[in-house]
């Protein structure tokens, strides 16, 4: 039986390939959004947040806007958001989310942690042409914890102009991208100290602050490592008090 136009993957045809161009030539390959297709969900995705739905959110005043604003973005009405808050908030979850419920509807997404963006592209490695290929032309990508810590590769002028070509491809291209950060978008700016990125991404994406105590907090597992880790803590400062 013949699929109506409508149904038919929308980059290859359902002939299985795709075309693609690098260094102004050429090539074929598997088509990337069939694959995608049969997947089932979003490649990169932390194992814990498979699966996950609106109903595994926790709602609260703090998040209702965030939500929202999620939803909106699954239908289609923002062209990408910046989910920021404090450790602990939600952002990465509620990033997934988004990111699954978008891959349901066809707009197939990736989950990728920025921290270790600039070692999985690096020239050095073979893979890393392939990757940023696939990075640029998947239709939504998550890039989570941008600005998390300066001696990551990210913070280097190599990791910098690698994200913000990474992200100039995608906008030309008008891909949508959800950024996670703990920074808001002036401080992201002061991280970066380089205008040109945080402007773009100021530019294209809808910047939604989510507030809220630390949710990790609330789990057995988390509370144990708080613990131990504030006992840690105030035996460091009646130590150094002692002295």
């Amino acid at each position: 039986m013949i699929k109506p136009d409508a149904e038919r993957c929308q980059t290859c045809a359902d002939t299985g390939w795709e075309h693609y161009d690098r260094d102004g030539r050429s090539y074929v390959r598997r088509c990337q959004t069939c694959i995608e297709r049969r997947r089932g969900h979003p490649e990169g995705l932390p194992k814990d947040e498979l699966g996950q739905t609106w109903t595994d959110y926790t709602l609260t005043e703090w998040t209702k806007s965030a939500v929202e604003h999620g939803q909106l973005f699954v239908q289609g009405v923002h062209a990408g958001l910046y989910l920021w808050g404090r450790t602990g908030t939600g952002k990465t979850k509620l990033a997934c989310i988004v990111a699954q419920e978008c891959h349901k509807r066809g707009d197939y997404a990736r989950f990728v942690r920025v921290p270790s963006l600039g070692f999985d592209l690096r020239p050095t490695r073979p893979e890393a042409d392939e990757l940023f290929d696939k990075l640029v032309q998947i239709p939504v990508l998550v890039l989570d914890d941008i600005g998390a810590d300066k001696r990551a590769d990210e913070h280097s002028n190599y990791g910098r102009r690698l994200i913000q070509m990474l992200f100039d491809k995608r906008a030309d291209d008008d891909r949508r991208t959800i950024w996670t950060s703990n920074l808001s978008i002036d401080e992201l700016n002061a991280f970066f100290e380089d205008e040109r990125l945080v402007s773009r991404i100021a530019g294209t994406a809808l910047a939604v602050e989510i507030k809220g105590a630390d949710m990790r907090r609330g789990k057995p597992e988390a509370l144990d490592f708080y613990r131990k880790r504030d006992r840690r803590t105030a035996d460091k400062d009646r130590r150094t008090k002692g002295r």
